[in-house]
């Protein structure tokens, strides 16, 4: 079995990185970075293998690498893969190092380091495109912004399908506070937020939705999505404000308040609306 010891050691040699330790909560999850940008090319964690769908809690050694999308999809229905666990799991793979190739592994950590590479020319064309508010992330927080949005389409893609567990998902169990246009009070605990989804469950359903410019902003273990949401859906024609503040737990990025805020409420048409539960 492969140890992250040796991980650890392979970096050190070939690209002179010395493996950083960000989490005082994981201390034995460790990510190794770019020397000039910190970007991230690798993710050693050790997870509980229910937390990984397994029928055992034994603790799981993984390493999540950054490769091609088509690369991505191929290797994560084959043993030893599995979709990743704190990346975004369109462009991230997670290794299970327990009987894991030792020559496979570190081709496939070669060539997330060589696409997670400083590249000036698309760096300039990027950058003069981009809000000055991305331009000043950290490569961290780039990482950590495209995770969180992609946490939250994913959510939306299923929740405009009928299927309300996206947000089951990323709705964090601990701690729960919601607000919306229905509720004349605050929800304050998961429990009554999943009665919700379980009457939402199979209603809601639209063609297409407009996930408008999103941002993040960062705290410490804390970032905060605000975006802009347009959907013309089968109970109505919905247009939001929508906040979801994101936690750092213990098995990732969790909601921990939600707020969804009609854009201009006095513009909206309720005539045709009997029951509130209809206005989502």
């Amino acid at each position: 079995m492969m140890k992250f010891n040796d991980i650890h050691t392979y970096v050190q040699n070939k690209y002179h990185t010395v493996a950083d330790y960000p989490w005082q909560k994981f201390p034995e999850y460790s990510v190794l970075r770019h020397s000039d940008t910190q970007k991230w090319y690798g993710l050693l964690m050790r997870v509980s293998g229910s937390k990984l769908g397994q029928a055992h809690d034994e603790p799981v050694d993984l390493l999540e690498v950054k490769l091609p999308k088509d690369l991505v999809s191929q290797l994560r229905i084959q043993a030893g893969f599995l979709p990743a666990y704190h990346m975004n799991k369109d462009n991230w793979l997670a290794i299970v190092l327990d009987g894991a190739d030792e020559q496979e592994v570190f081709a496939l950590l070669d060539q997330s380091y060589e696409l997670t590479q400083f590249k000036p020319s698309d760096k300039t064309a990027q950058v003069a495109h981009l809000p000055a508010y991305e331009v000043a992330y950290t490569p961290e927080q780039r990482e950590i912004a495209d995770h969180i949005i992609a946490l939250e389409k994913d959510a939306l893609d299923k929740w405009f399908k009928g299927d309300v567990s996206g947000y089951r998902e990323i709705w964090s169990k601990h701690s729960f506070s919601y607000f919306d246009i229905v509720r004349p009070h605050r929800v304050d605990t998961y429990e009554e937020i999943s009665k919700f989804l379980d009457d939402t469950e199979g209603r809601l359903y639209a063609e297409h939705y407009d996930f408008l410019v999103p941002r993040v902003q960062f705290g410490q273990d804390i970032a905060i999505l605000t975006y802009q949401l347009h959907a013309d859906t089968n109970l109505l024609n919905t247009h939001y404000n929508c906040v979801e503040v994101f936690q750092k737990e213990a098995d990732g990025w969790k909601v921990v308040q939600s707020t969804w805020s009609p854009i201009r409420p006095m513009d909206w048409d309720f005539s045709g609306i009997t029951d509130p539960k209809d206005v989502l």
